[in-house]
This record gives structure tokens, sequence and C-alpha cells, in this order.
């Protein structure tokens, strides 16, 4: 008898050991129907049995009071964006939650000993300071990632540019040398025509004056012609390839 007795007390024991390390969490049974079928719920028995078993009148004190309860860790953890300065700083736990709730003028809370209590709708106006944080944050970075791919796109457009206008310039600057070369040839090919020809003039007998002049020379042709081509060269087909190799690469 002495031994199942000892044998009982061992297990209650262990019993309480096991309930003592462990949080306990009540759970309350309602019925949802009186039919005893699956996925039907009748209101009015529900509100009836939640009444006559305290829930109601518990929620309603529990809100009348602090019910939203954290630890000062899972306080910093979860708030701490709010005030950053206080992740930072050499603050116990308990001075910190009170700085964080002091800079957003929060009202009616109390702090424990180890714990934050917070009245109804605190828990939630602190979530929206929190959003409102991590939003303004959020475009901060867009805004600058944004201001980097518009200034590297502004870069990047700015030297395509200035290597086209500088190809252009290069461009002008030779044709217009080769003008001034061709112009000169010309020049020199008229002046030596004309002078041929007051030597044939003065060569030939006087019945045969005035002489008619040749309106062109074969030189000069050419020379219009070499013209002409570097100016559709250097004006239209050039240019119109280094764009087209620009907005290639």
């Amino acid at each position: 008898m002495i031994y199942v007795y000892k044998k009982v007390q061992l297990q209650l024991q262990s019993l309480m050991e096991i309930l003592n390390s462990t949080e306990p969490h009540y759970i309350r049974c309602v019925k949802p129907n009186n039919v005893l079928k699956p996925g039907v719920f009748e209101n009015v028995n529900i509100i009836h049995q939640l009444r006559c078993g305290g829930v109601l009148e518990a929620i309603r004190i529990s809100c009348a009071g602090y019910p939203t309860r954290q630890t000062f860790y899972e306080f910093l953890n979860r708030f701490g964006v709010l005030y950053p300065e206080v992740l930072y700083g050499n603050y116990d736990e308990k001075v910190a939650c009170q700085k964080i709730l002091d800079k957003i003028s929060m009202k009616g809370y109390q702090i424990g000993k180890t714990k934050v209590f917070l009245r109804a709708g605190q828990m939630a106006e602190l979530d929206s300071r929190k959003a409102m944080v991590l939003g303004n944050a959020a475009r901060i970075i867009q805004r600058q990632i944004r201001t980097h791919i518009a200034r590297k796109a502004f870069i990047e457009l700015q030297q395509a540019a200035i290597i086209l206008q500088s190809n252009l310039r290069g461009i002008l600057n030779s044709f217009f040398i080769w003008f001034d070369f061709c112009c000169f040839i010309v020049l020199v090919s008229q002046n030596v025509l004309f002078r041929s020809c007051l030597f044939s003039c003065e060569l030939l007998p006087r019945s045969y004056l005035p002489v008619t002049l040749p309106k062109t020379h074969p030189l000069q042709n050419v020379m219009f012609v070499l013209i002409y081509m570097t100016f559709i060269v250097f004006f239209l087909i050039y240019p119109f390839s280094l764009v087209v190799i620009n907005f290639s690469n």
C-alpha cells in the first residue's frame, strides 16, 4: 500500500513539474449547433454560451484595462524603428521603451517591471506609425535608385552627344579644307585656260578675232564632279553612318 502511495506521489510530482515548466492556455469550447452537424453555426446559441460563460464580460474588462502586454525585448524589437537612436545608445530596456513611447506622445500606457502595458487601440497606432516610418524609408531608397539610374543615362547620352559633335566638327573641317583645295584647283585651271586662250589668240591672224573662247574645260568639269561627290559623301552618307553606329552601340 505504501508502495502504491509513493508511486502516485511521484507521478503527481512529475506532472506538476511539467505543468510548471510550461505556459498554460485555457481553452473554452463552444457548441456551434444543436443538430451536431459540421459547418453549421447558430449565432444566437453561440452568443448565449459566450455570455453565460463570462467570455464577453472578460473581454470588456480586458479592453477597459491593458489588453496588450509585451516584454521590453519584444517591444524594442518591434517598435525600435520609431526611435533608432535608442537602439544604438547604452540605454536600459525599460528606459528605451519609455523614450520610444514619449517620442510619439503616447498617453495612458504603463511601464511595469518586465512588460509594457498598452490600452486598447494603442498597438494599432504604434503599427501605423511604424508603417509610416518604413514607407518613408522605402521612398527615400527608391528616390536614390531612380536618381542614380537617371544620372547614369544622362551621362551616357551626354558622352554620345559629345562624340557625335566631335565627329561632325571633324567632318566639317575636313570638308572645308577639301573644298578650299578644290576651289584653288578650279581657279588655277581657269587661269591656265584663260592664258592659253590669250596666247592662242595672239598667234591667230587678226581676221579671226574675236575668237570664241571655250566655255568649259575637262579639268574644270572633273573638279566640279569631285566637289559634288565630296559634298554628298561628307554631308549625307558619312554623318548618317555615324548616327547609326552610335545608336547601335
